[in-house]
């Protein structure tokens, strides 16, 4: 569901729910148990999901073309970075970017992926 998880069932009784095993994967705690504080951690499994999710690939797909609709490559790289991670993108992170999108015939195809990228970085999942 593209909805926020603060909308999620849970069941303090033990009933399965469908959402259970994604919600697990970014530490949220047993429903049946109580905590004064949420642990903190990151397992592969959170980036193997970004990675390979169609959940995860659907929005970078809407990502780029959302950003196609801005011609010049460095500024759409801005705009992301201004976008997800409420910052202007450093020179270097330009940089970068801009050798793995490559020449402007070739980067069309490449930007799914670059957004996908930047939908997967820890900044972006974690609250600083």
């Amino acid at each position: 569901s593209p909805r926020r998880t603060i909308y999620s069932k849970i069941s303090r009784s033990g009933d399965k729910f469908s959402s259970d095993a994604f919600l697990r994967l970014f530490d949220f705690p047993a429903p049946q148990s109580t905590s004064a504080r949420r642990a903190v951690s990151i397992v592969p499994q959170q980036y193997l999901f970004m990675m390979n999710s169609p959940f995860m690939i659907k929005r970078a797909e809407a990502l780029a073309r959302d950003l196609g609709k801005i011609a010049d490559h460095e500024e759409r790289i801005r705009v992301a970075y201004e976008r997800l991670y409420a910052r202007p993108a450093e020179s270097r992170e330009v940089e970068v970017g801009l050798a793995f999108l490559g020449p402007a015939e070739e980067a069309k195809g490449k930007w799914p992926q670059y957004a996908q990228v930047l939908l997967s970085a820890h900044e972006f999942m974690q609250i600083q």
